[in-house]
C-alpha cells in the first residue's frame, strides 16, 4: 500500500543516516588513531636520530682524544684505548679505574672522581664506555680485557717518574669502579682476565648484566663466576630504570656469587643516581628515583669508596 511504501522509505532513510553517522564516527576514530601513530613514530624517529648523533659524537671524540687538557688531567691513549688520567696533588697511594655507564661522559662522575683524587689520593684512569665501539658482539669482553693492558701501559709510561706515598705499591695492584655496563665490565675483568690477582677492590654501581649476559644466564653452565678470594667485590642496587631487568641486576649477580660479593641497597634511587647531573643527554632516556634518594645513593657510593679504597 502507499502507506507501507512511505514507512519503508522513512526506515530506509533512517538506516542510511545511521550508516552515514557510523561511517563518520569510524572515520574520525581512524583519523585519531592514525594521527596518534604518526606522533609515536615521529617521537621514535627523533629519539633514534638523537641516539645516532650521540653515538657518532661519542665515537669520534673517543677515537681522537686531545693529548692533554691540564697538568692534573691528561687525555691520552694507553694500549690504544682512549682514557683520561686524573692525577693527585700529592704522592698517590694507588691506582683506580673508573668505567662509566654506556655513553655517559666522565664529567658526570666528577664528584666521585674528586673523592678518589683528593681524599683517597688515587690516580684515576677514566674510560668512557661506548658499547657500540668496536661494533662487535663481544664488545664488553674486549673492554674487560683492555683493563689490564691499559694498566701495564700506564705503569710503563708514568711509574718511573711517579713519587708514591710511603708503604703503598701502585705498580702491581689496582681498583676498579664501574657504573651500569661499566660495572659489568669491571666484574668481567676479574672473572676472565685477572689470573695474577692484581685487582684489589671492585665497586660495581648498579651493574647491568645484559646484552649479553655473562653472570645471570638461566643455565648455570653458561655463567661466569667471580673469585674474590683476596679482595673485596661490592655492588650497589637501585630501583633500576627503563629496560633494566631484575633478572640481570646486582641482586641476580649476587645470588650466583653470594660467597664473594656483597650488595648495598639504595632505595628511592634511579639507575642514574650515581651521576652528578642525571647522566647527561643519554641519561634523559632513563629517569628514575627521587631527588633525595638519588643524592643519598651517590653520597652512599662515595662513602663506600672512602671505606674500601
Amino acid at each position: 500500500s502507499e502507506q507501507s511504501k512511505k514507512k519503508r522509505k522513512i526506515v530506509d532513510h533512517l538506516h542510511t543516516q545511521t550508516i552515514d553517522r557510523r561511517g563518520q564516527e569510524n572515520n574520525k576514530m581512524y583519523q585519531a588513531c592514525h594521527n596518534s601513530l604518526l606522533k609515536v613514530h615521529l617521537r621514535m624517529r627523533i629519539k633514534l636520530l638523537f641516539l645516532l648523533v650521540l653515538i657518532l659524537k661519542t665515537t669520534i671524540s673517543s677515537s681522537s682524544p686531545s693529548e692533554s687538557s691540564s697538568p692534573n688531567e691528561i687525555n691520552t691513549k694507553l694500549a690504544g684505548v682512549p682514557v683520561t688520567i686524573y692525577k693527585t696533588d700529592s704522592p698517590p697511594s694507588g691506582i683506580t679505574f673508573f668505567l662509566t655507564g654506556s655513553m655517559i661522559p666522565l664529567i658526570e662522575y666528577q664528584s666521585t672522581i674528586d673523592v678518589l683524587r683528593h681524599e683517597r689520593k688515587q690516580w684515576v684512569i677514566g674510560h668512557e664506555i661506548n658499547v657500540f665501539n668496536p661494533p662487535v658482539k663481544n664488545n664488553h669482553l674486549i673492554k674487560a680485557y683492555q683493563v689490564s693492558s691499559v694498566f701495564d701501559a700506564f705503569c710503563e709510561k708514568y711509574l718511573d717518574n711517579m713519587t708514591t706515598a710511603p708503604h703503598h705499591d701502585v705498580s702491581s695492584v689496582y681498583n676498579i669502579i664501574g657504573h651500569s655496563v661499566g660495572g659489568q665490565i669491571a666484574l668481567l675483568a676479574e672473572s676472565r682476565f685477572d689470573d695474577t690477582n692484581r685487582i684489589r677492590v671492585i665497586v660495581a654501581l648498579d651493574p647491568v648484566d645484559e646484552n649479553p649476559s655473562y653472570f645471570t644466564n638461566d643455565q648455570d653452565d653458561r655463567n661466569d663466576y667471580l673469585h674474590g678470594s683476596t679482595f673485596k667485590i661490592v655492588m650497589t642496587l637501585t630501583d633500576g630504570g627503563p629496560g633494566i631487568s631484575t633478572d640481570h641486576n646486582a641482586a641476580a649477580i649476587h645470588e650466583r656469587n653470594d660467597g664473594v660479593t656483597s650488595v648495598v641497597r639504595h632505595v628511592d634511587a634511579g639507575h642514574m643516581a650515581y651521576t652528578d647531573h642525571g647522566g647527561g643527554v643519554f641519561g634523559k632516556l632513563m629517569p628514575g628515583g627521587t631527588t633525595e634518594g638519588n643524592r643519598a645513593a651517590r653520597e652512599g657510593a662515595q662513602d663506600l669508596i672512602r671505606e674500601l679504597i
